[in-house]
């Protein structure tokens, strides 16, 4: 799974505790061809909305009022024009109760 695959859902968890159903993006990726990556980018949260507005992931969840997280995981510091981008997805996401967080995880060991 990965940002190559936009019609599938790289990860998917529910916190109990804190009643949020998390959606994960793993992202590979570099950012030395930044426009091919936000494209990637962008179809796979087009996706993602698309799972959690058309009611796929409530089948997966088992709550009637949940919160809902898409996380993406970095391998590295996205650029300013990659964090501009995903201000804007955070922003629209909000419309919908939908939170947009981002990691990093260096595969360097």
């Amino acid at each position: 799974m990965s940002i190559f695959q936009k019609e599938v859902i790289d990860g998917l968890g529910y916190d109990e505790k804190n009643n949020v159903a998390k959606l994960y993006i793993k992202d590979v990726l570099t950012f030395d061809q930044e426009e091919i990556h936000i494209q990637l980018l962008n179809a796979k949260l087009s996706n993602y909305l698309s799972f959690i507005i058309n009611g796929e992931l409530d089948s997966y969840i088992d709550s009637d009022d949940y919160d809902k997280e898409i996380i993406i995981d970095f391998i590295s510091e996205p650029p300013k024009n990659v964090k501009e981008f995903l201000d804007y997805y955070h922003h629209s996401f909000k419309k919908n109760n939908i939170e947009l967080k981002y990691t990093i995880t260096s595969l360097k060991s």
